[in-house]
Protein backbone atom coordinates (compact mmCIF):
# COMPACT_ATOMS: atom_id res chain seq x y z
CA UNK A 1 0.00 0.00 0.00
CA UNK A 2 1.73 3.38 -1.61
CA UNK A 3 0.35 7.16 -1.27
CA UNK A 4 -2.59 9.40 0.43
CA UNK A 5 -4.56 5.48 1.12
CA UNK A 6 -1.33 4.33 3.02
CA UNK A 7 -1.24 7.18 5.17
CA UNK A 8 -5.59 7.61 5.90
CA UNK A 9 -4.92 4.11 6.49
CA UNK A 10 -2.30 4.70 9.00
CA UNK A 11 -4.49 7.36 10.63
CA UNK A 12 -7.75 5.34 10.98
CA UNK A 13 -5.13 2.89 12.81
CA UNK A 14 -3.71 4.99 15.01
CA UNK A 15 -7.30 5.86 16.26
CA UNK A 16 -6.71 2.80 18.20
CA UNK A 17 -5.07 4.31 21.19
CA UNK A 18 -8.07 6.05 22.59
CA UNK A 19 -9.78 2.61 23.13
CA UNK A 20 -6.76 1.23 25.07
CA UNK A 21 -7.90 0.04 28.64
CA UNK A 22 -7.24 2.26 31.42
CA UNK A 23 -6.68 0.23 34.22
CA UNK A 24 -6.98 0.88 38.41
CA UNK A 25 -7.87 -0.85 41.46
CA UNK A 26 -11.07 -0.07 41.76
CA UNK A 27 -12.09 1.36 37.99
CA UNK A 28 -11.82 0.74 34.39
CA UNK A 29 -12.43 2.32 31.55
CA UNK A 30 -11.21 3.30 27.80
CA UNK A 31 -8.60 5.98 27.51
CA UNK A 32 -10.99 7.90 24.67
CA UNK A 33 -14.13 8.58 26.49
CA UNK A 34 -11.83 8.67 29.81
CA UNK A 35 -10.16 11.68 28.75
CA UNK A 36 -13.18 13.47 27.17
CA UNK A 37 -14.77 13.06 30.77
CA UNK A 38 -11.82 15.15 31.96
CA UNK A 39 -11.56 17.68 29.75
CA UNK A 40 -14.61 19.09 31.70
CA UNK A 41 -13.83 18.36 35.42
CA UNK A 42 -11.71 20.47 37.55
CA UNK A 43 -8.29 19.46 37.42
CA UNK A 44 -5.83 21.95 36.71
CA UNK A 45 -5.51 23.34 33.16
CA UNK A 46 -1.69 21.97 33.23
CA UNK A 47 -2.61 19.02 34.21
CA UNK A 48 -5.16 17.97 31.19
CA UNK A 49 -3.08 19.94 28.60
CA UNK A 50 -0.27 16.86 29.39
CA UNK A 51 -2.54 14.24 29.22
CA UNK A 52 -4.20 15.65 25.68
CA UNK A 53 -0.24 15.57 24.87
CA UNK A 54 -0.08 12.07 26.13
CA UNK A 55 -2.86 11.11 23.28
CA UNK A 56 -1.94 13.27 20.64
CA UNK A 57 1.80 12.21 21.38
CA UNK A 58 0.59 8.11 21.27
CA UNK A 59 -1.25 8.74 18.19
CA UNK A 60 1.67 9.81 16.56
CA UNK A 61 3.73 7.04 17.62
CA UNK A 62 1.39 4.32 16.49
CA UNK A 63 0.59 6.41 13.23
CA UNK A 64 4.14 6.14 11.90
CA UNK A 65 4.07 2.58 13.18
CA UNK A 66 1.31 1.76 11.49
CA UNK A 67 2.27 3.26 8.51
CA UNK A 68 5.59 1.77 8.37
CA UNK A 69 3.77 -1.86 9.01
CA UNK A 70 1.14 -1.09 6.02
CA UNK A 71 4.59 -0.76 4.13
CA UNK A 72 5.68 -3.54 4.58
CA UNK A 73 2.67 -6.14 3.49
CA UNK A 74 -0.24 -7.32 4.80
CA UNK A 75 1.18 -10.35 7.14
CA UNK A 76 4.34 -8.07 7.95
CA UNK A 77 2.26 -5.32 8.94
CA UNK A 78 -0.36 -7.19 11.45
CA UNK A 79 2.27 -8.84 12.82
CA UNK A 80 3.83 -5.77 14.02
CA UNK A 81 0.85 -4.14 15.30
CA UNK A 82 -0.81 -7.51 16.89
CA UNK A 83 3.05 -7.05 18.73
CA UNK A 84 2.64 -3.32 19.34
CA UNK A 85 -0.72 -3.60 21.23
CA UNK A 86 0.85 -5.03 24.91
CA UNK A 87 3.19 -2.13 25.18
CA UNK A 88 1.35 0.43 23.64
CA UNK A 89 -1.32 -0.46 26.96
CA UNK A 90 1.29 -0.89 29.27
CA UNK A 91 2.97 2.49 28.37
CA UNK A 92 -0.50 4.66 28.27
CA UNK A 93 -1.08 3.36 31.20
CA UNK A 94 2.17 3.94 33.10
CA UNK A 95 1.88 7.48 32.02
CA UNK A 96 -1.53 8.23 32.22
CA UNK A 97 -2.00 6.59 36.08
CA UNK A 98 1.36 7.14 37.46
CA UNK A 99 4.02 9.19 35.54
CA UNK A 100 1.78 12.49 34.78
CA UNK A 101 0.11 12.77 37.97
CA UNK A 102 3.33 12.69 39.87
CA UNK A 103 4.08 15.60 38.61
CA UNK A 104 0.89 17.42 39.81
CA UNK A 105 0.60 15.41 43.00
CA UNK A 106 3.71 14.96 44.44
CA UNK A 107 6.52 17.75 45.86
CA UNK A 108 10.05 16.86 45.77
CA UNK A 109 11.81 17.05 49.30
CA UNK A 110 15.66 17.13 49.01
CA UNK A 111 15.87 18.26 52.19
CA UNK A 112 18.84 16.36 54.12
CA UNK A 113 17.96 14.23 57.47
CA UNK A 114 19.11 16.33 61.25
CA UNK A 115 19.64 13.11 63.33
CA UNK A 116 22.08 14.65 65.64
CA UNK A 117 20.52 14.59 69.13
CA UNK A 118 21.30 12.06 71.86
CA UNK A 119 19.58 9.24 71.74
CA UNK A 120 18.22 8.27 75.16
CA UNK A 121 17.86 4.27 74.27
CA UNK A 122 16.28 2.43 71.49
CA UNK A 123 13.82 -0.57 72.22
CA UNK A 124 13.19 -2.82 69.60
CA UNK A 125 9.51 -4.51 69.05
CA UNK A 126 8.26 -1.56 71.01
CA UNK A 127 6.20 0.99 69.33
CA UNK A 128 4.09 3.92 69.99
CA UNK A 129 0.14 3.50 69.96
CA UNK A 130 -2.19 6.19 69.09
CA UNK A 131 -5.48 6.87 71.08
CA UNK A 132 -8.10 9.27 69.32
CA UNK A 133 -9.91 10.80 72.19
CA UNK A 134 -8.24 13.03 74.51
CA UNK A 135 -6.42 16.44 73.82
CA UNK A 136 -4.34 17.15 76.42
CA UNK A 137 -2.33 13.72 76.53
CA UNK A 138 -1.27 14.09 80.73
CA UNK A 139 0.41 10.47 80.08
CA UNK A 140 2.82 12.23 78.01
CA UNK A 141 3.67 15.31 80.10
CA UNK A 142 4.09 13.08 82.87
CA UNK A 143 7.23 11.20 80.94
CA UNK A 144 5.27 8.53 79.89
CA UNK A 145 3.39 7.24 76.54
CA UNK A 146 1.43 3.86 75.74
CA UNK A 147 3.38 1.53 73.38
CA UNK A 148 2.61 -2.13 71.85
CA UNK A 149 5.06 -4.55 72.27
CA UNK A 150 6.13 -7.58 70.32
CA UNK A 151 4.58 -10.11 72.07
CA UNK A 152 1.12 -8.78 71.48
CA UNK A 153 0.69 -6.72 74.41
CA UNK A 154 0.82 -3.07 75.71
CA UNK A 155 2.89 -1.29 78.26
CA UNK A 156 3.36 2.00 79.40
CA UNK A 157 7.02 3.64 78.62
CA UNK A 158 9.05 5.29 81.73
CA UNK A 159 10.88 8.30 79.61
CA UNK A 160 14.70 8.73 79.82
CA UNK A 161 14.98 5.26 81.98
CA UNK A 162 13.57 3.28 79.26
CA UNK A 163 11.47 0.89 81.49
CA UNK A 164 8.29 -0.93 80.12
CA UNK A 165 5.58 -1.28 82.40
CA UNK A 166 3.15 -3.89 81.06
CA UNK A 167 -0.24 -3.63 80.81
CA UNK A 168 -2.59 -6.37 81.40
CA UNK A 169 -4.92 -5.56 78.89
CA UNK A 170 -7.15 -8.87 78.32
CA UNK A 171 -5.93 -11.02 74.98
CA UNK A 172 -9.28 -11.53 72.90
CA UNK A 173 -10.09 -13.00 69.54
CA UNK A 174 -10.69 -9.50 68.05
CA UNK A 175 -7.85 -7.26 69.27
CA UNK A 176 -9.49 -4.22 71.40
CA UNK A 177 -8.93 -0.51 70.04
CA UNK A 178 -7.44 1.65 72.01
CA UNK A 179 -10.08 4.53 73.07
CA UNK A 180 -8.24 6.78 75.43
CA UNK A 181 -5.25 7.03 77.93
CA UNK A 182 -5.79 8.68 81.20
CA UNK A 183 -2.82 10.89 82.89
CA UNK A 184 -1.97 8.40 85.06
CA UNK A 185 -1.96 5.40 82.77
CA UNK A 186 -5.39 4.17 82.87
CA UNK A 187 -6.45 2.44 79.54
CA UNK A 188 -10.35 2.69 77.81
CA UNK A 189 -10.43 0.51 75.13
CA UNK A 190 -13.23 -1.43 72.68
CA UNK A 191 -14.06 -4.77 72.62
CA UNK A 192 -15.84 -6.40 69.96
CA UNK A 193 -17.33 -9.83 69.46
CA UNK A 194 -18.06 -12.16 66.79
CA UNK A 195 -21.98 -12.14 65.52
CA UNK A 196 -22.69 -9.92 68.15
CA UNK A 197 -23.43 -5.88 66.92
CA UNK A 198 -21.44 -2.98 68.60
CA UNK A 199 -19.17 -2.62 70.79
CA UNK A 200 -18.30 -2.64 74.80
CA UNK A 201 -16.16 -0.09 76.57
CA UNK A 202 -13.49 -1.11 79.59
CA UNK A 203 -11.31 0.38 82.08
CA UNK A 204 -8.05 -0.68 82.69
CA UNK A 205 -6.93 1.17 86.02
CA UNK A 206 -3.17 1.25 85.92
CA UNK A 207 -1.92 -1.67 87.76
CA UNK A 208 -4.59 -3.75 87.92
CA UNK A 209 -5.04 -6.83 86.14
CA UNK A 210 -9.63 -6.55 85.94
CA UNK A 211 -11.01 -4.45 83.99
CA UNK A 212 -13.99 -2.29 84.80
CA UNK A 213 -17.00 -2.32 82.21
CA UNK A 214 -18.14 1.17 81.21
CA UNK A 215 -22.19 1.22 80.52
CA UNK A 216 -23.49 3.51 78.46
CA UNK A 217 -26.65 5.17 80.25
CA UNK A 218 -30.00 5.15 78.40
CA UNK A 219 -30.57 8.08 76.11
CA UNK A 220 -26.77 8.17 75.29
CA UNK A 221 -26.91 9.68 71.72
CA UNK A 222 -26.98 7.10 68.81
CA UNK A 223 -24.63 9.44 66.51
CA UNK A 224 -21.80 9.32 69.34
CA UNK A 225 -22.54 6.63 71.48
CA UNK A 226 -18.87 6.73 72.73
CA UNK A 227 -17.69 7.64 76.40
CA UNK A 228 -15.42 10.40 77.14
CA UNK A 229 -12.90 9.25 80.27
CA UNK A 230 -11.98 12.20 82.39
CA UNK A 231 -8.02 13.28 83.02
CA UNK A 232 -8.13 11.43 86.29
CA UNK A 233 -10.18 8.18 85.24
CA UNK A 234 -13.01 8.63 87.61
CA UNK A 235 -15.68 9.47 85.60
CA UNK A 236 -16.66 9.76 81.73
CA UNK A 237 -19.06 11.42 79.79
CA UNK A 238 -21.78 10.81 77.48
CA UNK A 239 -23.87 12.60 75.02
CA UNK A 240 -27.37 12.42 75.27
CA UNK A 241 -29.57 13.35 72.40
CA UNK A 242 -33.20 12.55 73.75
CA UNK A 243 -35.74 12.45 70.77
CA UNK A 244 -37.11 15.47 72.33
CA UNK A 245 -36.13 18.38 74.87
CA UNK A 246 -31.91 19.54 74.71
CA UNK A 247 -28.63 17.81 73.51
CA UNK A 248 -27.11 17.30 77.27
CA UNK A 249 -23.70 16.39 78.24
CA UNK A 250 -23.77 13.35 81.68
CA UNK A 251 -21.16 12.93 83.66
CA UNK A 252 -21.00 9.86 85.10
CA UNK A 253 -18.90 8.80 88.38
CA UNK A 254 -17.18 5.27 87.89
CA UNK A 255 -17.52 4.27 91.35
CA UNK A 256 -21.01 5.48 91.91
CA UNK A 257 -23.05 8.28 92.81
CA UNK A 258 -25.33 10.45 91.32
CA UNK A 259 -24.57 11.71 87.24
CA UNK A 260 -24.18 15.35 87.01
CA UNK A 261 -25.93 16.96 83.66
CA UNK A 262 -24.32 20.13 81.50
CA UNK A 263 -26.81 21.60 79.41
CA UNK A 264 -26.23 24.71 77.45
CA UNK A 265 -26.74 26.78 74.26
CA UNK A 266 -23.54 26.05 72.47
CA UNK A 267 -24.36 21.83 72.89
CA UNK A 268 -27.77 22.99 70.43
CA UNK A 269 -27.88 22.48 66.30
CA UNK A 270 -24.20 21.24 65.93
CA UNK A 271 -22.69 17.88 65.36
CA UNK A 272 -21.05 17.40 68.92
CA UNK A 273 -17.93 15.54 69.71
CA UNK A 274 -17.15 15.82 73.58
CA UNK A 275 -13.01 16.06 74.00
CA UNK A 276 -11.58 16.22 76.82
CA UNK A 277 -13.12 15.89 80.58
CA UNK A 278 -11.21 17.70 83.62
CA UNK A 279 -12.92 17.19 86.59
CA UNK A 280 -10.00 18.70 88.48
CA UNK A 281 -10.35 21.96 86.86
CA UNK A 282 -14.05 21.64 86.16
CA UNK A 283 -14.54 21.44 82.84
CA UNK A 284 -15.72 19.51 79.74
CA UNK A 285 -14.29 20.32 76.26
CA UNK A 286 -16.37 19.61 73.24
CA UNK A 287 -16.11 19.91 69.06
CA UNK A 288 -19.07 21.77 67.19
CA UNK A 289 -19.10 20.42 64.17
CA UNK A 290 -15.43 18.82 64.15
CA UNK A 291 -13.80 22.24 63.78
CA UNK A 292 -14.52 24.76 66.89
CA UNK A 293 -14.01 24.33 70.30
CA UNK A 294 -14.79 25.66 73.39
CA UNK A 295 -14.63 24.83 76.90
CA UNK A 296 -17.45 24.67 79.25
CA UNK A 297 -17.37 24.88 82.81
CA UNK A 298 -19.54 22.01 85.28
CA UNK A 299 -21.15 25.10 86.46
CA UNK A 300 -22.01 25.92 82.48
CA UNK A 301 -20.50 29.11 82.06
CA UNK A 302 -17.92 29.41 79.42
CA UNK A 303 -14.02 28.71 80.10
CA UNK A 304 -12.60 29.68 76.76
CA UNK A 305 -13.59 29.26 73.04
CA UNK A 306 -15.19 29.13 70.74
CA UNK A 307 -11.88 28.79 68.90
CA UNK A 308 -11.67 27.60 64.93
CA UNK A 309 -8.24 27.45 64.01
CA UNK A 310 -7.83 29.39 60.56
CA UNK A 311 -7.25 27.60 57.26
CA UNK A 312 -6.82 24.52 58.89
CA UNK A 313 -9.55 21.46 58.39
CA UNK A 314 -8.79 20.03 61.80
CA UNK A 315 -11.24 17.11 63.59
CA UNK A 316 -11.55 16.39 67.16
CA UNK A 317 -8.05 14.02 66.96
CA UNK A 318 -6.04 16.15 64.89
CA UNK A 319 -6.38 19.17 67.93
CA UNK A 320 -4.29 19.48 71.13
CA UNK A 321 -4.93 22.20 73.86
CA UNK A 322 -2.69 22.28 76.96
CA UNK A 323 -3.09 25.06 79.40
CA UNK A 324 -4.38 28.10 76.86
CA UNK A 325 -1.69 26.35 74.02
CA UNK A 326 -2.48 24.91 71.17
CA UNK A 327 -1.36 22.46 67.75
CA UNK A 328 -3.74 21.81 64.95
CA UNK A 329 -3.06 19.79 61.81
CA UNK A 330 -5.62 18.67 58.65
CA UNK A 331 -7.24 16.08 58.71
CA UNK A 332 -8.78 15.52 55.33
CA UNK A 333 -8.88 17.79 52.58
CA UNK A 334 -8.12 18.01 48.93
CA UNK A 335 -6.28 20.82 46.51
CA UNK A 336 -3.46 21.67 48.35
CA UNK A 337 -0.63 20.31 50.78
CA UNK A 338 -1.33 19.56 54.15
CA UNK A 339 -0.87 21.96 57.21
CA UNK A 340 0.28 22.09 60.84
CA UNK A 341 -0.91 25.60 62.85
CA UNK A 342 0.35 26.22 66.59
CA UNK A 343 -0.15 29.29 68.58
CA UNK A 344 2.20 28.35 71.86
CA UNK A 345 3.63 30.10 74.89
CA UNK A 346 7.06 30.01 72.62
CA UNK A 347 5.40 31.47 69.57
CA UNK A 348 3.00 31.29 66.95
CA UNK A 349 3.43 29.52 63.23
CA UNK A 350 2.68 27.09 60.87
CA UNK A 351 4.02 24.47 58.84
CA UNK A 352 2.84 23.23 55.34
CA UNK A 353 3.89 19.81 54.53
CA UNK A 354 5.46 18.89 50.59
CA UNK A 355 2.60 17.86 48.78
CA UNK A 356 1.39 13.97 48.71
CA UNK A 357 1.76 13.57 51.33
CA UNK A 358 -0.71 13.29 54.99
CA UNK A 359 0.04 14.07 58.78
CA UNK A 360 -0.06 10.95 60.58
CA UNK A 361 0.66 12.40 63.68
CA UNK A 362 1.82 15.57 65.70
CA UNK A 363 2.64 16.02 69.53
CA UNK A 364 2.47 19.16 71.28
CA UNK A 365 5.83 19.75 74.15
CA UNK A 366 4.61 20.88 77.62
CA UNK A 367 5.91 24.11 77.57
CA UNK A 368 5.00 24.85 73.95
CA UNK A 369 9.25 24.86 72.71
CA UNK A 370 8.48 22.71 70.21
CA UNK A 371 5.80 20.29 68.32
CA UNK A 372 6.51 17.21 66.13
CA UNK A 373 4.76 15.64 62.94
CA UNK A 374 5.13 12.67 61.18
CA UNK A 375 4.07 12.11 57.41
CA UNK A 376 3.44 9.46 55.57
CA UNK A 377 2.25 9.03 51.55
CA UNK A 378 -1.06 9.52 50.86
CA UNK A 379 -0.85 8.14 47.30
CA UNK A 380 -0.48 4.96 45.66
CA UNK A 381 1.80 6.36 43.03
CA UNK A 382 5.24 7.42 43.68
CA UNK A 383 8.13 6.13 46.15
CA UNK A 384 7.78 8.81 48.85
CA UNK A 385 9.38 7.95 52.54
CA UNK A 386 7.91 8.99 55.93
CA UNK A 387 9.56 11.62 57.73
CA UNK A 388 9.30 12.35 61.17
CA UNK A 389 10.11 15.96 62.54
CA UNK A 390 10.81 18.06 65.16
CA UNK A 391 10.16 21.78 64.67
CA UNK A 392 10.67 24.87 67.58
CA UNK A 393 7.51 26.82 67.69
CA UNK A 394 9.39 30.27 68.29
CA UNK A 395 10.39 30.43 64.80
CA UNK A 396 9.42 27.04 62.99
CA UNK A 397 12.99 25.90 62.61
CA UNK A 398 13.95 22.40 62.19
CA UNK A 399 15.66 20.68 65.17
CA UNK A 400 15.30 17.17 64.07
CA UNK A 401 14.40 15.20 61.15
CA UNK A 402 14.49 11.76 60.02
CA UNK A 403 13.52 9.94 56.89
CA UNK A 404 12.26 6.52 57.70
CA UNK A 405 11.04 4.42 54.96
CA UNK A 406 7.35 4.37 53.08
CA UNK A 407 4.51 3.65 55.16
CA UNK A 408 6.09 4.00 58.25
CA UNK A 409 3.38 5.69 60.31
CA UNK A 410 5.43 6.76 63.28
CA UNK A 411 3.64 7.86 65.82
CA UNK A 412 5.39 10.97 68.03
CA UNK A 413 5.57 11.60 71.46
CA UNK A 414 7.08 14.41 73.86
CA UNK A 415 8.11 12.21 77.01
CA UNK A 416 7.71 15.02 79.58
CA UNK A 417 9.46 18.53 78.65
CA UNK A 418 13.04 17.15 77.88
CA UNK A 419 12.79 13.97 75.81
CA UNK A 420 10.72 12.92 72.51
CA UNK A 421 9.97 9.45 71.01
CA UNK A 422 9.30 8.05 67.75
CA UNK A 423 8.65 4.51 66.17
CA UNK A 424 10.79 3.52 62.67
CA UNK A 425 10.84 0.34 61.04
CA UNK A 426 13.41 -1.42 59.42
CA UNK A 427 12.31 -4.84 57.97
CA UNK A 428 9.74 -6.10 59.88
CA UNK A 429 11.10 -4.71 62.84
CA UNK A 430 9.61 -1.54 64.84
CA UNK A 431 12.29 0.61 67.12
CA UNK A 432 11.06 3.45 69.53
CA UNK A 433 13.92 5.80 70.13
CA UNK A 434 13.79 8.45 72.74
CA UNK A 435 15.62 11.30 71.67
CA UNK A 436 17.19 13.91 74.22
CA UNK A 437 15.60 17.14 73.24
CA UNK A 438 17.69 20.51 73.54
CA UNK A 439 17.51 23.02 76.55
Amino acid sequence: MRGRPRALTALVLSLAIYAVPIVSAHWLGLFGPTLISELGSDRPANWIAADVALALGAQSVLAALAWLALGWGRLAGSITLILAVVPAVYAVNVAYMVTIPARFLIEDDTTPDTADLPVACALPQVWLVPAPAGITRGLDARGEALVGTGDGQFGILRGPQCVVEPVAIPRLPIAPAIQQIAEDGGVMYMAYERGVPGQTFWLLRRGATQPVSIVPPAGVSTSYPFPLLSNDARWVAWTMRPPEGPVTIQLTPLDGGEPRVIAHDLLQRATLTPVELDMKGGSVTISRDLRTFVALGLDEHLRWGPLTVPDVAVQPQTFRYLDGQWLAWDAYVEGRAKRLSWSTRGGAGSRTVPLGRGITAAALSPSGRFVAVSTTTELNIGSIPDTVLVLRTSDGAEVFRKTLRSYARSEVAFLGEHHFAYTGIAGSTATTRVLTLPD
